[in-house]
């Protein structure tokens, strides 16, 4: 028999093989993308450089990318099942009837095997948390709920069920269906012992589930999933770890509050209904308007932008009573000079250098936070900050820039500190975050010194942010274009003439320097 990854091509696949470059000689994968799945890879052809001229070298290559296409093919045709509580209570019920009948015929002589079962399931529950018998109450940890689902899935036979129904789980509704499904299955055990001891009365029991409507989970259309939808996204707009995180977990609980996945029928009802929800949680104004509904919108607009949908339900949808308050400002002169000064006094390197480093050259916290040793050259006659994507993740592409060092920072003792870094990151005392930010990290840890230790508490001010929105401030107040300004703090221009050409460092320099020392 051929190779797994053999077999995968050809079904996928066909009979491809590398395609040698006329001009380069090297080879690559090539293969038509299969037209229903076109909108979902977002071109009509899978082209891959196998980065060889070796033909040889190229057929073994070739194969693994053959398989690793094949692969997301057919992860592509495949979509999970997103269920409502409704939707996981009846499936878990047609379950147990399924699993019930199996063996009303031959329950056993006695109920003592059933009885085991039982409280096999009860100490997986119970494990680890002290002995089996303290009746002291608990939260189940990730761990225990993995060990007791996989305990249901394997006595349940859950895969076999599930392929006979045709459903495929979305990783959003695993929670719900194996809550349902413990309830089920520890009935089914009770009953088993009953009809053990020749108990065969009424099933009270199965006359309690709503009814199971497999056409409410009929296959979604690829280019409408949800998921799918986010995958394109994602591959278009290649966001930050963060942001990538963030969406996933948004679209996965609108996905369960809504029981399916299936973009081309939500509506702006639904929408509404799932932003009452989230007020009547509890969930804060600012909450659900930034960290809620606004990657809803975005996704399905990039859908509508895609021809994916028509329109987008997410559009115009607002809190009732959401006036938007006051914007945030910058901080003030007294603000700045409480928090540059108690930043002097402080001998730890990040709280010493990250406010001053903010406040004499507009940057975002996190973008000072992951400066490394290597940025801070002499270019052109002056010192600068380059603020690089290989130091790590910039907001977008004008991020990337250069900024001359104020002359306040040298005199600060700046680059005195930068040259006792030999090499790497200068704040190596902050910790990456779960996304491997520093400024992650940093941009928390500063925003509470800023908040509790210099005691700037105004709710209109950013602990980090209002920087930038000072640094602007102070730009147009000391006759600095925007044109130099922008440049400086990585604003897109506002005009198609602003962008030819480049600002020269010199001329960066030159403007940086019109603003004050902060302490004067």
């Amino acid at each position: 028999m051929a190779p797994w990854y053999k077999q995968e091509v050809q079904v996928a696949l066909g009979m491809s093989r590398p395609f040698k470059h006329p001009t380069t000689g090297v080879y690559y994968f090539r293969k038509a993308v299969p037209e229903d799945l076109r909108p979902l890879v977002g071109r009509r052809e899978e082209k891959r450089s196998l980065r060889t001229k070796d033909p040889k070298e190229a057929r073994l290559i070739f194969a693994e990318v053959a398989a690793e296409v094949s692969k997301e093919w057919i992860r592509l045709r495949s979509e999970p099942t997103a269920l409502s509580r409704r939707d996981a209570t009846a499936l878990a019920g047609r379950w147990y009837r399924w699993f019930t009948v199996q063996h009303e015929d031959a329950p056993g002589d006695t109920a003592e095997g059933w009885a085991m079962l039982f409280e096999q399931l009860r100490d997986l529950d119970r494990f680890g948390v002290g002995h089996p018998d303290e009746p002291d109450e608990y939260d189940r940890t990730p761990a225990t709920q993995e060990r007791v689902n996989g305990f249901l899935a394997t006595q349940g036979r859950l895969e076999e069920f599930l392929a006979g129904e045709g459903v495929k789980l979305s990783s959003s509704s695993h929670g719900v269906f194996y809550e349902a499904l413990e309830a089920e299955f520890v009935a089914a055990l009770r009953l088993f012992s009953r009809r053990a001891e020749g108990d065969y009365g009424r099933d009270r029991w199965s006359e309690r589930h709503p009814e199971w409507r497999p056409d409410r989970h009929a296959a979604v259309s690829l280019a409408c999933s949800l998921t799918n939808i986010f995958d394109g996204w994602a591959r278009e707009t290649e966001p930050a770890s963060k942001t990538l995180y963030s969406f996933r977990r948004i679209k996965d609980q609108l996905a369960a509050h809504l029981g399916h996945e299936d973009a081309s029928r939500i509506t702006t009802e639904d929408l509404l209904g799932w932003k009452d929800k989230l007020v009547a949680d509890g969930k804060s104004k600012k909450t659900i308007r930034d960290a809620q509904l606004a990657p809803i919108r975005a996704l399905l607009g990039w859908a509508v932008k895609n021809k994916r949908l028509s329109q987008n339900p997410a559009t115009g949808i607002k809190l009732a009573d959401d006036k938007g308050g006051p914007s945030r400002r910058g901080f003030r002169d007294a603000e700045a000079r409480a928090i540059l000064e108690a930043a002097r006094r402080d001998t730890r390197l990040h709280y010493r250098w990250v406010p001053w480093v903010c406040a004499l050259s507009g940057a975002r916290i996190a973008e000072v936070c992951q400066l490394r040793a290597e940025d801070i050259r002499d270019e052109d006659g002056a010192w600068i900050m380059h603020f690089s994507w290989d130091a790590g993740r910039l907001k977008n592409t004008g991020s990337d820039r250069r900024v001359p060092v104020h002359s306040a920072l040298v005199t600060e003792g700046f680059l005195d500190f930068v040259r006792t870094i030999k090499a790497g990151p200068l704040f190596k005392e902050i910790s990456p975050d779960r996304f491997g930010s520093r400024g992650g990290n940093g941009t928390k840890i500063l925003s509470r010194w800023v908040r509790e230790v210099v005691k700037i508490t105004d709710e209109n001010v950013g602990p980090n942010h209002s920087w930038r929105h000072r640094f602007k401030s102070l730009c147009r107040a000391h006759g600095i274009d925007k044109e130099f300004h922008d440049a400086l703090t990585g604003h897109r221009p506002g005009d198609e003439g602003s962008n030819y050409g480049e600002v020269p460092i010199p001329a960066l320099a030159r403007e940086i320097e019109k603003l004050p020392h902060p302490l004067a």
